[in-house]
């Protein structure tokens, strides 16, 4: 669980310098991208205390995915919700298809 937290941190942390940081270098479409709030919930209750293994290397590339959307400054922040557990995304993109 320390290292879920630690790791939506970072997305966090990446995804507000990514928006606010670098706003402004090359994006003159700025004001045209949509944003949006992304709500994900475990699959099942007790989820994330007690990941099987399988669960585990599917966050692993949850995570990837997400940095690989922060690099492209898609994320603007990103992070968990502790109480009830659910993670939250919010996204800037040129549509809802994106």
């Amino acid at each position: 669980m320390k290292n879920l937290r630690i790791l939506f941190l970072l997305i966090f942390v990446l995804g507000v310098c990514s928006s606010f940081c670098l706003a402004g270098e090359g994006d003159d479409n700025m004001s045209q991208k949509e944003h949006y709030f992304v709500k994900l919930l475990g699959t099942r209750e007790g989820w994330p205390q007690n990941m099987s293994d399988e669960e585990t290397r599917i966050m692993d590339e949850h995570f990837a995915y997400l940095r690989k959307l922060v690099l492209q400054k898609k994320v603007v922040a990103a992070g968990p919700v502790i109480d009830p557990v659910f993670g939250l995304i919010m996204l800037r993109v040129d549509s809802e298809e994106e």
